[in-house]
């Protein structure tokens, strides 16, 4: 039996990903950019990275969306190509700044 808390977090859940677009359905080249950039698939229909903290998906209708959490930022992209300039661009935050 379910209880009504595990119901109501699969009914949100449902909704959060309706539009998405499966990451089994994304270009095998957008696919291995992902990975090459250690992004690791987090579910059906995100890519996560641990340090940041950020998650990537690509929602039918709007683009690739990243969700920065560690900056508590979100931006959209149209194509695939302006979300690795996003990427190319990225300053990370350092613990140990290297070469300083």
């Amino acid at each position: 039996m379910y209880k009504l808390k595990e119901i109501l977090h699969r009914l949100h859940q449902q909704v959060d990903d309706e539009g998405l677009t499966p990451l089994d359905n994304w270009k095998i080249t957008d696919y291995d950019f992902m990975n090459d950039m250690e992004f690791k698939p987090d579910g059906e229909y995100t890519f996560s990275l641990k340090t940041p903290d950020i998650k990537v998906f690509h929602k039918k209708g709007h683009g690739f969306v990243v969700h920065d959490k560690a900056r508590d930022h979100k931006e959209t992209f149209p194509t695939f190509h302006k979300l690795t300039e996003y990427f190319t661009k990225y300053e990370q935050e350092w613990e140990n700044a290297p070469y300083r």
